[in-house]
């Protein structure tokens, strides 16, 4: 007490109930019932201690932010651009989406024989449903004329009707109507990580088409082809056989977004010429028999 006589009394501090506190005093121990049950409060029923109900509770919350975080880290509803989308959108190719984009495309894909009977030859896309046809330039090799094998097994002979060395794009014609012409990309744009499919004609009659997958791994490369120096290629990771060259480069819904120029190297990728440019240079030559470039 101080001498001044203010003193003010400190009220008592209750201790919380016994189910509240992570331990209990000795004497409190006699409370337990035989069973080792708690006891009752008073006026209700007996209840889970905290304790119990807070883990319960982080257990939830721990379970909802595992699965975020899986579904951040694998992609699942992302864009096909960004990494978990392209593992996805990879995978969806190679768990039956390539089978029917092969199916589909290789309606669209002719075998351009080689100038030498020993060699591996090409290959050729319609153009256009009355018998124009897309292929490489050096798959034509300065030929007039080419035999080529159709869609439907049938030989026939391909007439050039003109080339563009800067881009590597011939298109050839053939005595048919009625072929089956792809979808091609107009100016939606290629993104590096984007999954596709590199796929070329059978090399025989009876064959099946061949398909590579992988993904866009370069945008707007340069290459050298003989004299000729190419830009603005697209670059895939996708090994490309030769006598594929001259086939489509498509995405994962079957569209084709470039023509199959030349092996990156001689172990790994290869390069192709984008659509838009393929499309522009071959309606030039359709109509005029040469392509039209504008140089700044």
């Amino acid at each position: 007490m101080s001498d001044d006589g203010d003193d003010e009394l400190t009220p008592p501090v209750i201790p919380p109930h016994p189910d509240d506190r992570l331990w209990r005093h000795p004497s409190e121990m006699a409370l337990i019932g035989p069973s080792g049950a708690a006891p009752v409060r008073a006026g209700g029923s007996r209840k889970l201690p905290r304790l119990w109900t807070v883990a319960v509770c982080s257990a939830l919350l721990g379970a909802v932010l595992s699965v975020g975080v899986l579904a951040a880290t694998l992609g699942v509803g992302s864009d096909p651009s960004s990494p978990g989308g392209v593992a996805i959108a990879k995978a969806s190719l190679v768990t039956g989406g390539a089978t029917k984009v092969v199916a589909e495309l290789s309606q669209s894909l002719a075998h351009v024989h080689a100038g030498d009977p020993a060699g591996p030859g090409g290959s050729a896309l319609v153009f256009r449903s009355d018998g124009y046809l897309l292929t490489a330039r050096h798959v034509v090799d300065g030929r007039t004329e080419v035999t080529v094998t159709l869609a439907d097994g049938t030989e026939v002979v391909a007439t050039l009707v003109g080339s563009d060395e800067s881009t590597d794009v011939a298109v050839l014609r053939v005595p048919r109507t009625g072929l089956h012409a792809p979808l091609l990309n107009g100016d939606k744009p290629m993104q590096v990580g984007q999954p596709t499919a590199a796929v070329g004609a059978p090399d025989t009659a009876l064959g099946s088409a061949t398909v590579v997958l992988g993904v866009i791994s370069g945008l707007d490369r340069k290459m050298n082809l003989g004299k000729a120096v190419l830009h603005g290629m697209l670059e895939t990771d996708a090994r490309v056989r030769t006598e594929a060259l001259g086939g489509a480069l498509c995405d994962t819904e079957g569209r084709v977004v470039g023509l199959l120029t030349a092996p990156a190297s001689a172990t790994e990728g290869a390069y192709a010429t984008p659509m838009e440019v393929v499309r522009t240079v071959a309606e030039d030559i359709v109509a005029t028999g040469r392509a039209r470039h504008v140089w700044l």
